[in-house]
């Protein structure tokens, strides 16, 4: 059996390996770890030396210029495990990343954003966009975006879009959008639209638009609407529309209604709508109602609306309601509503409230609202509110909302918050809210905010939040904000967070204090 003897083998230094073999003579040669500080500007630089970057002239390998601030450093294997060509970043160190002096490895980012300090500015820093940077000399990533340093405005660093962007000498990608530089303005490299670009001498590709260059102005190039364009000489094809060139004006082309146009001398169809050149204001033409329009000599024809050319102004043409008009000579049916003419303003045939109407001669029904005529005014008739009223002399309920007449103001009778209120000498219920008369202006009787109010003396209550009287401003009693405030002689708690009075001035430092 071989022993071997654990002295037999010697251990040496690097420094005491070398003084044997070449002598003391080397004693101040450059080895592997000298120069730590990176202050000898003549050190030969190696594996781990000038661990602050300080040297420009340093020969960079793995582990050196930890800040990236040296744009001719080496860029070597294993330093961006993430995926990111970034200044050097090794395993291990400084995972917070608050030691502006530590050696830069690889897991520094915990965050998974590489930024190379000084290039990208610092807001970027706090950036919510789940996005990567990294920046070398003259190219930044973005969101998966290889952006050319000087060519694409820093704004679209921050950009929220879920694009990538290239840059070459004259050529730009965009959301998979091919853009030749120059044709496109900038502010399309933002766009949010899901669609493709792509610029030849002549010709676009806008969301799958073949565009005529010249021949729609440039907005279109940003247009949501998921249609088609097409333009020849005397033609465009819109959605699917057909237009004649100089017919329909030039907004038209963005139009977001899905409906089909066609223009001869003297005939249009829009959304299926059939319509007489001159009888129907071309500003129907851009309609979003999904109806049909015919138009003779004295009959029109509005979402399969009966309609007297004469008896209903032609702004109810492009209404939205899907109701129904009939006009003899003094009777009109409106959305299945039966009007007595003269009884009921003309604007209630506009109505967009899905109700039904009648007129006698004192009561009218609205919305199975049962109404005293002259004591609701009439604005409410198009209420949209899903509610019920009661008038008598001195009682109306609204949404099941009982209400003292001459307590809460007339415009509380359309309020849309599906809520309660109650009035007695000095208290109201609003929402289930408990309101001390006076202490919370009446703003906040129609607030939309699911939450609930008390006041006492010095105290409310603001969505589960308990707020003393005079320390928070009246602003908060209807924010929509989903936080909690509390406040006793010197604290806050707002969003989770205590804060003292007098804390909340945001030049004070002691803003964030908890």
């Amino acid at each position: 059996m071989n022993f071997v003897c654990r002295n037999s083998i010697r251990p040496f230094s690097g420094y005491a390996l070398l003084k044997r073999e070449f002598g003391t003579k080397l004693k101040q040669a450059i080895k592997v770890g000298t120069d730590p500080t990176g202050t000898d500007p003549n050190a030969r630089k190696v594996i781990g030396t000038d661990p602050k970057g300080t040297d420009p002239n340093a020969g960079k390998v793995i582990g050196t210029d930890p800040k990236g601030t040296d744009p001719n450093a080496r860029k070597v294997v294993g330093t961006d495990p993430k995926g990111f060509a970034i200044c050097t970043k090794i395993i291990g160190t400084d995972p917070k990343g608050t030691d502006p002096n530590a050696r830069k490895v690889v897991g520094t980012d915990p965050k998974g954003f590489a930024i190379c300090t000084g290039r990208i500015p610092n807001e970027l820093h706090g950036s919510k966009a789940p996005t990567r940077w990294t920046c070398e000399m003259h190219e930044r990533l973005l969101g998966e975006f290889a952006i050319c340093t000087g060519r694409i405005p820093n704004e679209l660093h921050s950009s929220k879009a879920p694009t990538r962007w290239t840059c070459e000498m004259h050529e730009r990608l965009l959301g998979e959008f091919a853009i030749c530089t120059g044709r496109i303005p900038n502010e399309l490299h933002s766009s949010k639209a899901p669609t493709r670009w792509t610029c030849e001498m002549h010709e676009r590709l806008l969301g799958e638009f073949a565009i005529c260059t010249g021949r729609i102005p440039n907005e279109l190039h940003s247009s949501k609407a998921p249609t088609r364009w097409t333009c020849e000489m005397h033609e465009r094809l819109l959605g699917e529309f057909a237009i004649c060139t100089g017919r329909i004006p030039n907004e038209l082309h963005s139009s977001k209604a899905p409906t089909r146009w066609t223009c001869e001398m003297h005939e249009r169809l829009l959304g299926e709508f059939a319509i007489c050149t001159g009888r129907i204001p071309n500003e129907l033409h851009s309609s979003k109602a999904p109806t049909r329009w015919t138009c003779e000599m004295h009959e029109r024809l509005l979402g399969e609306f009966a309609i007297c050319t004469g008896r209903i102004p032609n702004e109810l043409h492009s209404s939205k309601a899907p109701t129904r008009w009939t006009c003899e000579m003094h009777e009109r049916l409106l959305g299945e509503f039966a009007i007595c003419t003269g009884r009921i303003p003309n604007e209630l045939h506009s109505s967009k409230a899905p109700t039904r109407w009648t007129c006698e001669m004192h009561e009218r029904l609205l919305g199975e609202f049962a109404i005293c005529t002259g004591r609701i005014p009439n604005e409410l008739h198009s209420s949209k509110a899903p509610t019920r009223w009661t008038c008598e002399m001195h009682e109306r309920l609204l949404g099941e909302f009982a209400i003292c007449t001459g307590r809460i103001p007339n415009e509380l009778h359309s309020s849309k918050a599906p809520t309660r209120w109650t009035c007695e000498m000095h208290e109201r219920l609003l929402g289930e809210f408990a309101i001390c008369t006076g202490r919370i202006p009446n703003e906040l009787h129609s607030s939309k905010a699911p939450t609930r109010w008390t006041c006492e003396m010095h105290e409310r209550l603001l969505g589960e939040f308990a707020i003393c009287t005079g320390r928070i401003p009246n602003e908060l009693h209807s924010s929509k904000a989903p936080t909690r405030w509390t406040c006793e002689m010197h604290e806050r708690l707002l969003g989770d967070r205590k804060q003292c009075t007098r804390r909340l001035n945001p030049s004070n430092p002691l803003l964030l204090q908890t």
